[in-house]
């Protein structure tokens, strides 16, 4: 997967930083040679695939993350500047950074929405439900519990759980289309 998908990664470090550190919530300074050895190696795997990146000519899948370099950034931060009021304030509100800080939280966000999770799923047409939502609405009072059991009975597993949870919606946050949480 990490050859083939571009979200794999997006995600692959702070995957690795947060199973490491849940490793060691778990297990103690027992096994600490072995998490910085995992560590080092992801460290490795992505700056190899960073650096072979870098001698190859085409970058197709690369050219889908966005940053605030962008040219579709760029052209956005023109189209809503042609649209508004010119005042002195708008260098300030309406540039590049800004809108790269909108949109990133606004795709981050958008996946860990209950609304798009539990009632209006994904508009694009690949995966759509229509007028359903990924889980169905007995799930949510589950998820809900099951979240709260965990909390209560063992917080370092809730802790790991939170943080996977928490680097999922990366790749969606960093893609340079539409909001789509594949």
């Amino acid at each position: 997967a990490f050859y083939s998908y571009i979200a794999t990664k997006i995600i692959f470090i702070p995957f690795a930083v947060i199973i490491s550190y849940f490793g060691l919530l778990v297990h103690g300074k027992k096994y600490l040679k072995y998490y910085l050895l995992f560590f080092g190696f992801c460290i490795i795997l992505t700056g190899n695939f960073i650096l072979s990146l870098k001698s190859q000519t085409t970058g197709v899948r690369i050219a889908e993350i966005s940053t605030p370099f962008s040219n579709v950034v760029s052209e956005e931060v023109n189209q809503e500047r042609r649209m508004s009021i010119d005042t002195p304030l708008t260098p300030i509100f309406s540039n590049r950074y800004v809108f790269y800080a909108k949109d990133f939280f606004q795709k981050y966000t958008g996946a860990l929405s209950p609304s798009y999770n539990f009632f209006n799923g994904d508009s694009s047409m690949h995966l759509s439900l229509w007028f359903h939502g990924y889980f169905y609405y007995l799930d949510l009072i589950f998820l809900s519990l099951g979240f709260c059991y965990l909390f209560q009975k063992n917080k370092k597993y809730w802790l790991g759980f939170v943080g996977l949870i928490l680097v999922a919606p990366l790749p969606a946050a960093l893609h340079i289309g539409d909001a789509s949480y594949v």
